[in-house]
């Protein structure tokens, strides 16, 4: 089914490129990777499970689900970042993570690194729904290269920074 459907938007890019200005310039691999973005955007965001995802009375198991696999979205984007920069992840950072207590920048890498899956047709549907819901409306109106390189330094600085112990808090 995927391939079909991305055979037809493919297709579709191509006959209707002279309405989309940013389109017409596409190679045909960064098409091909368009038309798998949108692909897989329609597959996530427009079944059942993502609709749950959207209502106010969303299904505890569905929510619970999707915040278990948005805070492993989290710790994977931040593992490949810190391995990039030849970094571990110390076990403070982890549990930060896991309890819920991490700036909103790792939240955008997430989403952005989700993006760049979606070129591939993978996706985590309503896990990314989510992490794109946790992102200040103004963070997800100025989504931009820029903005995610900014947040991956602030990430790293985020992680190199020295945990103070108990004895650090005490002095003046």
């Amino acid at each position: 089914m995927a391939c079909e459907d991305t055979a037809a938007i493919e297709s579709w890019l191509l006959r209707e490129s002279h309405f989309l200005p940013e389109v017409s310039g596409l190679t045909e691999a960064d098409r091909r990777s368009l038309a798998l973005m949108l692909v897989s955007f329609a597959a996530t965001s427009f079944n059942e499970r993502a609709f749950q995802m959207r209502a106010p009375s969303a299904g505890k198991k569905a929510r619970a689900k999707a915040s278990a696999s948005a805070t492993t979205l989290r710790t994977f984007a931040l593992e490949a970042l810190a391995a990039e920069e030849g970094l571990e992840l110390t076990a403070t950072i982890r549990e930060q993570i896991a309890t819920g207590w991490f700036p909103e920048d790792l939240t955008l890498v997430a989403y952005a690194n989700e993006l760049i899956r979606r070129t591939e047709y993978a996706s985590q549907g309503p896990a990314v729904y989510l992490l794109w819901l946790e992102l200040r409306e103004t963070t997800r109106d100025q989504l931009s290269v820029e903005s995610v390189q900014d947040a991956e330094r602030r990430l790293i600085e985020w992680v190199t920074r020295p945990v103070p112990t108990a004895n650090e808090d005490d002095i003046d």
